[in-house]
Protein backbone atom coordinates (compact mmCIF):
# COMPACT_ATOMS: atom_id res chain seq x y z
CA UNK A 1 0.00 0.00 0.00
CA UNK A 2 1.62 3.35 -1.21
CA UNK A 3 -0.29 5.53 1.71
CA UNK A 4 -0.77 3.90 5.16
CA UNK A 5 -3.54 5.80 7.30
CA UNK A 6 -1.65 6.69 10.76
CA UNK A 7 -3.22 4.35 13.79
CA UNK A 8 -6.41 5.94 15.10
CA UNK A 9 -4.69 5.84 18.72
CA UNK A 10 -1.65 8.25 17.86
CA UNK A 11 -3.66 10.66 15.49
CA UNK A 12 -3.55 13.90 16.24
CA UNK A 13 -6.03 16.03 13.93
CA UNK A 14 -9.87 15.89 14.02
CA UNK A 15 -11.38 12.57 13.84
CA UNK A 16 -14.83 10.73 15.02
CA UNK A 17 -14.16 7.57 16.71
CA UNK A 18 -17.58 4.88 16.32
CA UNK A 19 -17.34 2.34 18.29
CA UNK A 20 -20.36 -0.16 19.30
CA UNK A 21 -20.80 -3.65 18.71
CA UNK A 22 -22.17 -3.16 15.54
CA UNK A 23 -22.18 -0.37 13.30
CA UNK A 24 -25.45 0.12 10.12
CA UNK A 25 -25.07 2.77 7.71
CA UNK A 26 -27.69 2.41 5.79
CA UNK A 27 -28.92 4.60 2.17
CA UNK A 28 -32.05 3.24 2.28
CA UNK A 29 -33.73 5.89 -0.52
CA UNK A 30 -30.62 6.56 -2.43
CA UNK A 31 -26.46 5.67 -1.76
CA UNK A 32 -23.54 5.55 1.18
CA UNK A 33 -21.00 7.75 0.07
CA UNK A 34 -17.77 7.54 1.39
CA UNK A 35 -14.99 10.39 0.38
CA UNK A 36 -11.37 10.78 1.53
CA UNK A 37 -8.66 12.75 0.43
CA UNK A 38 -5.71 10.40 1.05
CA UNK A 39 -7.11 6.45 2.09
CA UNK A 40 -9.88 4.88 2.40
CA UNK A 41 -8.77 1.43 4.90
CA UNK A 42 -11.22 -1.48 5.23
CA UNK A 43 -9.97 -4.01 7.28
CA UNK A 44 -11.20 -6.99 9.48
CA UNK A 45 -10.15 -9.84 11.30
CA UNK A 46 -12.34 -12.03 9.66
CA UNK A 47 -13.42 -11.36 5.68
CA UNK A 48 -14.04 -7.92 3.97
CA UNK A 49 -17.67 -8.40 1.82
CA UNK A 50 -18.86 -6.87 -0.97
CA UNK A 51 -22.49 -7.71 -2.37
CA UNK A 52 -24.24 -6.54 -5.38
CA UNK A 53 -27.44 -7.53 -6.66
CA UNK A 54 -25.96 -5.89 -10.21
CA UNK A 55 -22.68 -5.88 -11.06
CA UNK A 56 -19.01 -4.64 -9.10
CA UNK A 57 -16.93 -2.17 -10.73
CA UNK A 58 -13.52 -1.37 -9.80
CA UNK A 59 -12.04 1.62 -11.70
CA UNK A 60 -8.67 2.90 -11.08
CA UNK A 61 -5.58 2.97 -13.47
CA UNK A 62 -3.79 0.26 -11.95
CA UNK A 63 -5.77 -2.24 -10.07
CA UNK A 64 -3.26 -4.39 -8.03
CA UNK A 65 -4.78 -7.84 -6.53
CA UNK A 66 -2.78 -8.77 -3.44
CA UNK A 67 0.26 -6.23 -2.26
CA UNK A 68 2.73 -8.02 -3.80
CA UNK A 69 1.80 -7.25 -6.88
CA UNK A 70 2.22 -4.10 -6.83
CA UNK A 71 5.49 -4.43 -8.28
CA UNK A 72 3.68 -5.61 -11.32
CA UNK A 73 5.18 -8.71 -12.10
CA UNK A 74 2.43 -10.79 -13.23
CA UNK A 75 -0.16 -8.72 -15.44
CA UNK A 76 -3.79 -10.58 -15.74
CA UNK A 77 -4.69 -11.94 -19.56
CA UNK A 78 -7.16 -10.85 -21.08
CA UNK A 79 -9.65 -13.53 -21.31
CA UNK A 80 -11.34 -13.81 -24.73
CA UNK A 81 -7.82 -12.30 -25.95
CA UNK A 82 -5.85 -14.99 -25.00
CA UNK A 83 -8.76 -17.56 -25.73
CA UNK A 84 -8.92 -16.80 -29.27
CA UNK A 85 -4.95 -16.42 -29.34
CA UNK A 86 -4.74 -20.04 -28.11
CA UNK A 87 -7.24 -21.20 -30.09
CA UNK A 88 -5.70 -19.79 -33.35
CA UNK A 89 -2.42 -20.82 -32.39
CA UNK A 90 -3.95 -24.57 -31.66
CA UNK A 91 -6.15 -25.01 -35.15
CA UNK A 92 -2.63 -23.92 -37.22
CA UNK A 93 -1.02 -26.77 -35.10
CA UNK A 94 -3.69 -29.23 -35.77
CA UNK A 95 -3.53 -28.06 -39.51
CA UNK A 96 0.09 -28.06 -39.66
CA UNK A 97 -0.04 -31.89 -38.25
CA UNK A 98 -2.43 -33.41 -40.59
CA UNK A 99 -0.28 -32.14 -43.07
CA UNK A 100 2.40 -34.25 -41.82
CA UNK A 101 0.17 -37.55 -41.59
CA UNK A 102 0.20 -37.98 -45.29
CA UNK A 103 3.97 -36.61 -46.67
CA UNK A 104 6.15 -39.18 -48.49
CA UNK A 105 9.34 -38.82 -49.95
CA UNK A 106 10.47 -40.32 -53.50
CA UNK A 107 13.07 -40.21 -54.64
CA UNK A 108 14.99 -39.84 -51.24
CA UNK A 109 16.95 -37.06 -50.20
CA UNK A 110 14.01 -35.34 -52.17
CA UNK A 111 12.13 -31.79 -50.76
CA UNK A 112 9.25 -32.79 -49.60
CA UNK A 113 6.97 -30.46 -51.02
CA UNK A 114 3.76 -30.40 -49.01
CA UNK A 115 6.32 -30.39 -45.48
CA UNK A 116 7.86 -27.22 -47.13
CA UNK A 117 4.88 -25.99 -47.71
CA UNK A 118 3.02 -26.66 -44.60
CA UNK A 119 5.70 -25.38 -42.49
CA UNK A 120 6.41 -22.20 -43.95
CA UNK A 121 2.49 -21.38 -43.79
CA UNK A 122 2.73 -22.25 -40.46
CA UNK A 123 6.13 -20.31 -39.30
CA UNK A 124 3.82 -17.26 -40.83
CA UNK A 125 0.98 -17.86 -38.47
CA UNK A 126 3.03 -17.92 -35.72
CA UNK A 127 5.36 -14.86 -36.11
CA UNK A 128 2.09 -12.97 -36.76
CA UNK A 129 0.57 -14.69 -33.21
CA UNK A 130 3.89 -13.64 -31.61
CA UNK A 131 3.25 -9.95 -32.95
CA UNK A 132 -0.05 -9.97 -31.40
CA UNK A 133 0.70 -11.68 -27.99
CA UNK A 134 1.69 -8.93 -25.94
CA UNK A 135 -2.25 -7.63 -26.50
CA UNK A 136 -3.03 -10.43 -24.36
CA UNK A 137 -1.91 -8.76 -20.96
CA UNK A 138 -3.43 -6.36 -18.96
CA UNK A 139 -2.27 -2.94 -18.62
CA UNK A 140 -4.07 -2.40 -15.35
CA UNK A 141 -4.79 -5.21 -13.48
CA UNK A 142 -1.71 -7.44 -11.96
CA UNK A 143 -1.66 -10.36 -9.30
CA UNK A 144 0.41 -12.04 -7.69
Amino acid sequence: MSYKPEDVNTYKGRQIVLNSGRLVFNGGEDSVLIFADKSILLASNGSVNIDSESHFIVNAPKIYLGVESKNEKEPLLLGDSTYKLLKTLLKKLSSFTQNLSSVKSTPMGTPILELNTASAQLKVSVDSLLKDIEKIKSKQNYTV
